[in-house]
């Protein structure tokens, strides 16, 4: 599992953000330095969101949690 530490790989620039599928796996990061935690991208109305695994259990979206331009985003290593 990933142990919130910034990654030390570049992050995703905002076109391969806008390209990931539903269901991928991420590591974000928001402005304010909030995070890094990691995450799974949902779709939504034009929209990318990211829901933890809390989230997703309780069946919720937060939608505060858009990934955007002042959002750092990263694939987890594999």
């Amino acid at each position: 599992m990933f142990d919130d530490v910034v990654p030390d790989w570049p992050s995703l620039g905002t076109n391969q953000v806008a390209a990931l599928p539903e269901g991928s796996k991420v590591i974000a990061m928001w402005s304010g330095s909030n995070g890094p935690h990691e995450y799974v991208v949902h779709r939504e109305s034009g929209r990318i969101y990211a829901r933890s695994q809390s989230d997703l259990a309780a069946g919720v979206l937060d939608r505060e949690k858009v990934l955007t331009f002042v959002s750092r985003v990263w694939l987890p290593k594999a």
